[in-house]
């Protein structure tokens, strides 16, 4: 991950399913301000237009027509953190 884009990042869990990045797919991230940079079977990783943006979570919702549930990739290290066992 490169460190200027990371705030823009987030993690989308899905309905366990794998979304086609094709036009449609391009067309709706994009109006809603993001991109969809990876996904996976239940997973999708995203990177939003502007900082501290939360814009994942409608996209997915739309695409997948199931509820999603979106955390920044900051918030996910701040939790990483939080509950690793400290040495």
């Amino acid at each position: 991950m490169r460190a200027d884009d990371a705030m823009r990042r987030e993690l989308t869990a899905h309905v366990p399913m794998t979304l086609t990045l094709d036009e449609r797919v391009a067309r709706e991230s994009a109006r809603r301000r993001c991109a969809i940079l990876e996904t996976g079977a239940g997973w999708t990783i995203t990177l939003n237009e502007r900082d501290r943006e939360s814009n994942a979570t409608p996209v997915i919702e739309r695409l997948t027509g199931a509820p999603a549930t979106s955390r920044g990739i900051p918030t996910l290290a701040r939790l990483v953190d939080r509950f690793s066992p400290t040495p």
